[in-house]
C-alpha cells in the first residue's frame, strides 16, 4: 500500500488540509526528536499518526511528537499543551485545582526555590470524589542534562522553573490516573525510556543475572531456613507428658482407625526431638494395633456376650450406654476425614 492511499495518512491530511504525499516527509522532519542520521520509517510515522488521531492532537504544533526507539518503534510524547487539550476536551472534565506544600527547598543546581510537593485535584462530572495525585520534588527533579547531540552539560527547565515543572508533573499524572490515558508520555519519561534502552545492553543484563544468582543462592536458602515456623532442633522436653498425650491419641485412633489424623496432630503440636519421639511411639502403637486387631475384637465380643448372659435389663442399659459413647466417635471420625486438627 502506498503512503498516499494509507487510510491514516489520508485522514490526517484531510483533517489538516495538507497534501497526502508531502504529509509524511514534513512530519518526519518536524515531529521526531532524534540524534545522528537515523532514518524515520513510514511505519514509525504511521504509529505517531495513529496516536495523534486517537487523542485528537496536532503534530504540526508539537502537541504530540515522538522519540524513535532502537527496536523500530516510537515513544509518543505529549507536550503540556497537548495534555491540557485532551483533558479539557474530555466530556466529564469538571475543573482542576492545585495544592502546594508549605515546605520550600532549593534542589542542587536549581536557580530558584520550589515546594517540596504539589498536589493536583481533578474533578469529574460523573464522579462524587475527585482524583488527587501528589508529586514530590525529590522524585521528579531532573539535574542538568547532557545534550545528546553536542555532549555538553546544560541547564534545563528544572533549573530555571522548578515550581512550574513540578506542577506539570503532578497535573499530567493526575490526568493519566483520572481519565485513564495510556500509551503517551511526557518528555522526561520518554528520555528515561530511551536511555534505559541504550544502557541495558543484552550482554550486561545476562552477565549481571548470572552473578546475582550465584551470589544470592546460599543467602536465599539461609533466609528460607530462618523464616521457618519453628527450628527443627533437639530441644529439651518432658518425655512423660509426651507419652501421656500419645497414649490418648492411640486410644482414640484404635477406636476410630484415624492414625493419619493422629500423626498430623503430632506434627502440628511438637517440633524437634519431641516430635520424633512422639512419632516413634505412635508408629509402635499403630503396628501393635494392626497385629492384634483380631484378638482384641474377639475379646470385645466375649465380654459383650458375658454381659448379655448376666441380666436382660443390664443388657439394655449396656447397649444404650455403648451407643451413647459411640456417637461422638462416629462424628469425630467424620471430622477427622476432612481435618485432622479436631482429633479429640
Amino acid at each position: 500500500m502506498s503512503t498516499t492511499t494509507n487510510p491514516i495518512v489520508t485522514k490526517i491530511a484531510e483533517k489538516f488540509s495538507v497534501d497526502s504525499e508531502s504529509l509524511l516527509s514534513t512530519l518526519k522532519a518536524t515531529a521526531f526528536k532524534q540524534s545522528g542520521d537515523n532514518v524515520i520509517t513510514n511505519e514509525q510515522m504511521y504509529a505517531l499518526l495513529i496516536v495523534s488521531d486517537q487523542y485528537n492532537l496536532n503534530p504540526f504544533t508539537k502537541e504530540i511528537y515522538a522519540f524513535p526507539d532502537k527496536f523500530g518503534g516510537i515513544v509518543p510524547v505529549v507536550s503540556v499543551d497537548g495534555w491540557n487539550r485532551i483533558a479539557n476536551e474530555h466530556p466529564h472534565f469538571d475543573g482542576v485545582e492545585f495544592e502546594y506544600s508549605t515546605d520550600v527547598v532549593r534542589p542542587e543546581g536549581a536557580g530558584a526555590h520550589c515546594h517540596a510537593w504539589i498536589e493536583t485535584i481533578l474533578y469529574r462530572k460523573d464522579r462524587k470524589h475527585p482524583t488527587r495525585v501528589r508529586e514530590y520534588l525529590d522524585e521528579c527533579y531532573k539535574t542538568p542534562y547532557q545534550d545528546y547531540v553536542t555532549g555538553q552539560v546544560k541547564n534545563g527547565p528544572w533549573q530555571s522553573h522548578p515550581k512550574r515543572m513540578l506542577r506539570h508533573k503532578s497535573e499530567i499524572q493526575c490526568y493519566r490516573v483520572g481519565f485513564g490515558f495510556v500509551g503517551i508520555y511526557d518528555e522526561d519519561e520518554a528520555l528515561r525510556i530511551i536511555n534505559n534502552d541504550v544502557e541495558q545492553a543484552p550482554q550486561q543484563v545476562s552477565k549481571a543475572s548470572v552473578v546475582s544468582i550465584q551470589s544470592t543462592r546460599p543467602q536465599t536458602e539461609s533466609e528460607m531456613q530462618a523464616h521457618l515456623p519453628a527450628p527443627e532442633t533437639e530441644e529439651p522436653f518432658d518425655e512423660k507428658i509426651v507419652d501421656e498425650f500419645v497414649e490418648r491419641l492411640c486410644q482414640r485412633a484404635v477406636k476410630t482407625n484415624q492414625w493419619q489424623a493422629a500423626k498430623d496432630l503430632i506434627d502440628e503440636r511438637y517440633v524437634g526431638g519431641a516430635r520424633t519421639h512422639a512419632q516413634n511411639k505412635l508408629s509402635e502403637q499403630e503396628q501393635l494395633s494392626s497385629n492384634g486387631n483380631g484378638s482384641e475384637q474377639a475379646d470385645d465380643e466375649s465380654t459383650s456376650q458375658g454381659n448379655v448372659a448376666e441380666s436382660t435389663q443390664p443388657e439394655v442399659k449396656t447397649q444404650t450406654s455403648s451407643r451413647k459413647k459411640s456417637n461422638p466417635d462416629k462424628v469425630l471420625s467424620q471430622q477427622n476425614d476432612s481435618n485432622g486438627q479436631n482429633f479429640f
